[in-house]
């Protein structure tokens, strides 16, 4: 029996989706910075409170009702997070408080991803980010799925996500957005490049990152 493969918005108020999207996280950015704030945070406000109130975005491809693959973005790379926070205090405070009860090692993993924030906001402003340009945070599929097209289109999950970003970025008003890559991360990097990004190398909190810019041709 064939699978139905859909590209569907993430509500933030659809746990089963949420849940979804956050284990395809776990599972293949272990050591990103927000799955470092513990997986309560990852679940409840990152992929739940920022998607409902449209600090981010998230796009997924659901396989039988499965998350298989999401790409998330923003348009505001240096200050969605910074929002989140002011606007819903008590709401992380809560979270954070449960997830070091449960975990106290989390309490030192929180201090460094705010370090790295903090690290990351100042040499991201020295590195000339235009305003309004938007930023993919995070584009996952899970290999087992990367050969299926969803409905409504010809081409794969992965450029198909990346498509769909572009898309809400043009409707947004934006003329580019851009992923940072670790330089190991070979299979991000050739896609990048295969999208026709353009490479940049820059330095944030001391160590070499690869910024790629995708600009966004006229509909």
């Amino acid at each position: 029996m064939a699978q139905k493969a859909e590209i569907v918005t993430l509500d933030g108020l659809n746990t089963r989706d949420s849940n979804g999207v956050a284990d395809l996280h776990v599972e293949f950015l272990p050591d990103s910075p927000v799955g470092l704030f513990g997986d309560a945070f990852l679940r409840k406000f990152f992929y739940g409170t920022l998607v409902q109130s449209g600090l981010i975005g998230v796009t997924a491809c659901m396989v039988d009702g499965k998350a298989v693959a999401f790409i998330s973005y923003t348009t505001e790379p240096l200050g969605f997070m910074v929002k989140g926070i002011k606007r819903y205090p008590f709401r992380l405070s809560w979270i954070m408080l449960w997830s070091v009860i449960r975990k106290p090692s989390t309490l030192g993993q929180i201090i460094f991803v705010l370090r790295t924030m903090m690290d990351r906001s100042t040499d991201s402003k020295d590195g000339g980010i235009p305003e309004g340009r938007g930023e993919i945070i995070s584009l996952v599929a899970d290999p087992a799925f990367q050969r299926v097209k969803p409905e409504g289109g010809s081409d794969r999950i992965t450029p198909r996500l990346f498509a769909e970003a572009m898309d809400y970025y043009r409707a947004q008003g934006s003329d580019s957005f851009y992923l940072l890559v670790q330089p190991e991360n070979k299979a991000s990097n050739l896609f990048c490049s295969i999208m026709g990004c353009e490479f940049q190398k820059i330095v944030i909190g001391g160590k070499t990152t690869h910024r790629y810019v995708y600009h966004i041709p006229p509909a």
